[in-house]
């Protein structure tokens, strides 16, 4: 997906759950993956027409639930 999307370090990565957006850097995303990944189910995908982000990072519970409901 990273060369999908053509993400660098600087590449900024949205998240959104509920009332709150929070926006890392890819470099962020990739530290975050190699401490806490087990725990969630999680992908990047494409984020168009915002202007914040470069892509989106989804988060999924065991329940199927996801970030982007």
């Amino acid at each position: 997906m990273v060369r999908q999307l053509t993400l660098t370090p600087n590449s900024r990565v949205l998240l959104e759950f509920g009332d709150e957006a929070h926006v890392v850097s890819f470099a962020a995303v990739r530290v975050w993956s190699e401490r806490f990944a087990v725990h969630v189910g999680w992908s990047v995908g494409p984020l168009e027409d915002d202007p914040r982000a470069s892509a989106r990072l989804n988060l999924y519970r065991s329940d199927g639930a996801n970030s982007q409901l």
